[in-house]
């Protein structure tokens, strides 16, 4: 039972942290097993959002029992970097990672060890500069503020992109559900 437990890797961009707490409390109200206890953020005042090396060796150093979770890592902007960068060393070291959201990671190639990726953009140009992560992503329609998407993404309405060139009328909260649920919360 231990191994189904999930916990959160929060990698915001660089930001002021509220942007990260409204975030926070947003996923709150849409996944039941998130809480301060099983969430960690990475902000400009232990790491670089960039920074996957060191996210990855602080989560190992202070965070050891981890292994024995299911770990979700969602990055934003810059901190999809550091996402995918600790998420595959995470991964290859033996952990668990559920899945990857990566909100507006502008040109960071979606390669993973093995576990799905989902990109979220806040309009279509942004969606086109991806690299991997081609089945289930969203993109906002209309577009919404970059800062925005992170920050008060509780009402964004877009499109979500099943696979290349078939996509749906969804907002984020239910493109959000689905990539959670389907990885097991």
């Amino acid at each position: 039972m231990l191994s189904n437990l999930s916990f959160y890797i929060i990698c915001g961009g660089f930001h002021p942290h509220y942007f990260n707490i409204n975030f926070f409390n947003y996923l709150t109200t849409i996944i039941n097993d998130i809480s301060p206890e099983n969430t960690i953020f990475i902000t400009g005042d232990n790491f670089q959002p960039y920074d996957g090396l060191n996210i990855y060796k602080y989560i190992l150093k202070n965070k050891a029992e981890l292994f024995k979770y299911n770990l979700t890592f969602i990055g934003f902007s810059a901190g999809v970097v550091g996402s995918i960068i600790a998420g595959n060393l995470w991964k290859k070291k033996g952990g668990k990672v559920n899945t990857l959201l990566a909100f507006d990671g502008w040109g960071v190639p979606l390669i993973s060890s093995n576990f799905p990726c989902y990109r979220i953009s806040h309009d279509y140009a942004t969606h086109l500069i991806y690299l991997g992560g081609e089945k289930n992503a969203f993109y906002a329609f209309p577009p919404v503020p970059h800062l925005k998407l992170w920050s008060y993404p509780e009402n964004i309405q877009g499109y979500w992109e099943i696979t290349s060139g078939i996509k749906k009328r969804a907002n984020l909260t239910d493109f959000i559900k689905f990539c959670l649920k389907k990885d097991g919360h």
